[in-house]
């Protein structure tokens, strides 16, 4: 069985141990123990796992307000890229290592929301997703509220 390690906020976490995700490797056909040609695959990507990089991408599909309400539909994706030079790496290769990856990006897409406490997460960065383009336009408008002097009484330095 492939390993898949997935980096979630603070580290990195091998995904196989934990409980909410027993599940997700049995969509994928079974590694034989004597298939060589998988063994070959395996080894080829942990060679070039350290040229390798997956970004979670939060964006927005719409927004609509309605009175004070904003109605926020947004949605997540994972990209991968592979940061090889061509004398370090052939086309096939490309292709081999790009298709592995594919197969990551599958995977975590389908799977990663499972847990509850990363689906929390990946809604409160699909909120920030939304905030910031918002507090940045108010900013440029000046039209941000003074929170802090309605909120609390002046203080004095005395």
């Amino acid at each position: 069985m492939m390993l898949l390690y997935c980096v979630l906020f603070l580290g990195m976490i091998d995904i196989t141990r934990d409980p909410d995700y027993a599940d997700v490797y049995n969509d994928l056909p079974l590694d034989q123990t004597g298939d060589l040609d998988m063994a070959e695959e395996r080894r080829f990507f942990m060679n070039h796992v350290d040229d390798i990089i997956m970004r979670m991408i939060i964006f927005s599909n719409s927004l609509r307000m309605h009175r004070n309400l904003f109605l926020l539909d947004s949605d997540w994706s994972i990209t991968s890229i592979i940061h090889l030079l061509d004398d370090k790496i052939d086309s096939t290769g490309y292709e081999r290592l790009n298709a592995r990856l594919q197969l990551h990006e599958i995977l975590l897409k389908s799977h990663l929301c499972k847990k509850m406490s990363i689906k929390k997460h990946v809604f409160l960065l699909k909120i920030v997703a939304f905030l910031v383009p918002l507090f940045v336009t108010m900013r440029k408008r000046m039209r941000i509220p003074e929170i802090v002097t309605r909120l609390l009484p002046r203080m004095s330095g005395r």
